[in-house]
């Protein structure tokens, strides 16, 4: 949840059934325009989506990090607002039955930099990660390896 640069409110969440979705969604929903509107940002057929964040940019575009369950795996992904469009990267992806994209959080600095931290529960140890594109392209690194750590982080600038 955050406000636009204007002071609108915005939230995101998703939509679809936990880990058996016939169509997984992300949504948000706004009174930019006064009354309060639902759009969707993304939506698939077999994929679970998990647990979106939103934050914005010094420009007051949304950014919304969430996790995408396929065959197996978690990966971290983000969308990004583009006027009335959203356009979504892949931060993470583990392709061998990785879960690398739970628990996602959100935030960006003043120069724009985009910081994810996310819960890696490969192994059913648990680690916190934190990604950032700070250096151009994403990178990943762990912040803390302790086993069980790293459910429902929470990142701010």
């Amino acid at each position: 949840m955050g406000f636009d640069n204007a002071g609108a409110l915005w939230m995101t969440y998703s939509r679809g059934k936990y880990l058996t979705p016939e169509s997984s969604e992300i949504r948000t929903v706004t009174n930019a325009h006064g009354d309060w509107s639902i759009g969707t940002v993304t939506h698939g057929p077999d994929i679970d989506i998990h647990l979106p964040s939103m934050a914005f940019d010094p420009s007051g575009l949304a950014w919304i990090s969430y996790g995408v369950s396929r065959h197996k795996s978690v990966d971290v992904m983000v969308a990004i607002a583009n006027d009335d469009s959203w356009t979504t990267e892949t931060i993470r992806a583990d392709s061998h039955d990785g879960d690398t994209g739970w628990d996602t959080s959100v935030a960006l600095d003043d120069s724009n930099n985009v910081f994810v931290a996310h819960l890696d529960y490969t192994g059913g140890g648990g680690k916190l990660l934190v990604s950032t594109n700070r250096s151009g392209s994403w990178t990943t690194e762990t912040v803390d390896s302790l086993n069980g750590t790293g459910r429902s982080a929470s990142i701010a600038m």
